[in-house]
């Protein structure tokens, strides 16, 4: 929905001020133009972005008209590993290896649906609760393959949003290239038509330059920004992640601390406030205790200790 009316703006703005200045709208109706300049940069886009750049900014479009990823949204990923961890510190790692193995069908994850629905972040979860029930490994082996793989999904994120910016610095140069080519057609009709035809000719050779920095700037640059945001996000959840599993693994703190560690890394508008994450995990776990009756109450309990 952000992209539609920026889009939307962006357009009637350009183009109504083009008009209530007094220009004509059908002047900038050049299709050969639209031809040379659109599909040479797409042609490029294709040919220099990789398939799995190509299927990360498919992911990202395809949620475009979902809202930006809000507080709520980082809570359910602090509550579900709030309750983890908890029943980890319970029961002992055995517990947890029914809800790690099939997450779709535990109650335990079956609260946080955004969670659920989210693969990257479900994956990243249970990959390394997985890790730490089937090995020996200790809390600074397992930082260590968590920052590998954070690092690696931030660079994949960067080609994909770089070849959208790239794609936008290149536009201006096909809307030169069309422009020229229309120039050297004008010049081709020198003294074949009127003066008159030929500024009208002039006039839309020059329309190539407009358009390739108006795509450029005003959709495709834009557009890169949107898809950096949005994989920030997703990058922003895994380290919230990281930093609880460090803080219970590597340092012993109890669940509701390591939450803690894992709340400072978000940004601040996101960040939700200490009260605000107690109350989430509290009405979740109530809205559950039909199922889980003691194990809830007891969960609540260790939250509320600092």
């Amino acid at each position: 929905m952000k992209i539609l009316i920026s889009f939307i703006v962006a357009t009637l703005s350009i183009f109504g001020g083009y008009m209530l200045a007094g220009g004509q709208l059908y002047l900038l109706l050049q299709p050969a133009e639209y031809l040379i300049i659109v599909g040479g940069a797409a042609a490029a886009f294709y040919l220099g972005t990789s398939q799995k750049s190509l299927t990360i900014l498919k992911g990202v479009l395809k949620k475009s008209m979902q809202p930006e990823m809000q507080t709520d949204e980082y809570m359910d990923v602090m509550g579900v590993m709030h309750d983890v961890l908890a029943k980890l510190s319970r029961e002992g790692m055995i517990a947890i290896e029914a809800d790690i193995e099939r997450p779709e069908s535990s109650n335990l994850f079956g609260r946080y649906p955004s969670v659920v629905r989210d693969p990257q972040t479900l994956n990243f979860i249970t990959d390394y609760l997985r890790m730490m029930v089937t090995s020996k490994m200790s809390g600074q082996q397992i930082q260590s393959a968590m920052d590998d793989e954070i690092t690696a999904r931030r660079k994949e994120n960067d080609k994909a949003a770089g070849a959208i910016y790239k794609t936008a610095d290149a536009l201006p140069a096909f809307g030169i290239m069309a422009a020229v080519m229309g120039v050297v057609h004008v010049m081709g009709s020198v003294g074949q038509v009127s003066n008159a035809e030929l500024g009208v000719m002039i006039g839309s050779a020059l329309v190539g330059t407009f358009i390739g920095v108006l795509i450029a700037y005003a959709y495709v640059g834009p557009l890169g920004q949107f898809v950096e945001s949005r994989l920030a996000d997703q990058v922003k959840k895994l380290e919230c992640i990281q930093a609880i599993l460090v803080a219970h693994i590597g340092y012993g703190f109890s669940p509701a601390l390591s939450v803690e560690f894992g709340r400072k890394t978000l940004f601040s508008g996101v960040r939700p406030s200490y009260d605000d994450m107690e109350l989430r995990i509290k009405e979740l776990r109530n809205a559950g205790t039909g199922s889980g009756g003691a194990a809830g109450a007891s969960a609540t309990n260790i939250f509320q200790a600092r």
